[in-house]
């Protein structure tokens, strides 16, 4: 457990990061590494009696700073590919893609989807998302940092090749027909061809644009694959389809985090890598602690310890009291 203040008020750590995970004397985890202090996380810690120090935080650069640089280089990328027909892959490696280590080496994945939501055009924020999110992953994997640097790239170029796609189709407020959709699924495969096609980047590079809507169960397009897809490819996949459902778009609202995580989770042993879902759902889970949720009966409570083999039902900080859901079968997380 880490050494406990003796003076001083704790409210001065608000909006500072934790430079280590928080463990009880039990071995429990109360915040992850990288967690953004709030008041509650702060009352979190004086309930367990666990009290921090200065030497357990430390200051970092605004998330919204970050994140508003990398999508002003990505949109003059993107925008440059559309109109001029090519990649710009120095600006991407050397410019944006360590933007975005940073931004996963500073910031835990609630404040990063926070932050992204200071980027109004969908275009661009999904891009960013998808490759912060796909970078954590590749992070809690275990990717040493060259291959970290090439995921962190190939997911942020994932869609580039819908620049080959009519605007028309792309901005439409409603539903795509099936002639449309047909249309708009070709984008993994000019996004291929377009970045075999630049200098500087890899054939890893094309392959997670043409294979990151392959699904394992064979489901996916454009060539039906199952196993033969990169690692890679089908971590993109999942922080595609992950941002994707919690966004709102012209033709659906935004799925609730704990419904979106459940249902992700439904499908790590189908269309998707179980190992690359199993680890981002346990993460994304920790990451919760110190949060309120809205619970089916009504009661709002905060998560206070996440069970690695049945995270859905966490130990709860309700009334003063605290519950297990895993021993209450009817009660269950509504909303966080």
């Amino acid at each position: 457990m880490m050494n406990r203040e003796r003076t001083g008020s704790v409210s001065r750590f608000i909006g500072k990061r934790l430079n280590k995970n928080i463990v009880g004397p039990t071995g429990v985890l109360y915040l992850p590494q990288d967690t953004v202090l709030n008041e509650r996380h702060l009352a979190l810690l004086l309930e367990a009696g666990i009290r921090i120090t200065d030497a357990d935080v430390y200051e970092s650069v605004p998330v919204t700073v970050i994140i508003r640089e990398a999508a002003e280089e990505w949109k003059s990328i993107f925008e440059a590919a559309k109109n001029a027909d090519r990649i710009i892959a120095r600006n991407i490696t050397e410019h944006v893609v360590p933007l975005l280590l940073e931004l996963v080496s500073n910031y835990d994945l609630h404040t990063v989807l926070d932050g992204l939501y200071e980027i109004d055009d969908y275009t661009y924020r999904h891009s960013v998302a998808v490759a912060a999110l796909s970078t954590l992953i590749g992070k809690w994997l275990g990717f040493p940092s060259a291959r970290l640097r090439v995921l962190t790239a190939a997911a942020l170029l994932h869609d580039i090749g819908k620049t080959k796609i009519p605007s028309s189709i792309l901005l439409k407020a409603g539903r795509l027909t099936p002639e449309e959709y047909e249309i708009v699924k070709k984008h993994t495969v000019f996004g291929y061809e377009m970045i075999r096609n630049a200098d500087g980047l890899s054939e890893l590079h094309a392959q997670v644009a043409l294979q990151h809507h392959e699904r394992l169960d064979g489901s996916g397009y454009p060539n039906r694959l199952t196993e033969e897809t990169f690692l890679e490819s089908r971590i993109v996949a999942v922080a595609d389809v992950f941002h994707a459902m919690l966004s709102k778009r012209p033709y659906k609202e935004a799925s609730p985090f704990f419904q979106v995580m459940k249902e992700m989770y439904s499908g790590a042993f189908g269309a998707f890598d179980p190992v690359v879902v199993t680890k981002f759902t346990q993460r994304a889970m920790e990451a919760l602690i110190g949060n309120d949720v809205l619970l089916s009966n009504g009661q709002t409570g905060t998560i206070v310890r996440i069970d690695a083999h049945n995270p859905w039902k966490p130990l709860i900080l309700l009334n003063r009291r605290f519950v297990n859901l895993a021993n209450h079968p009817s009660l269950d997380i509504k909303d966080i």
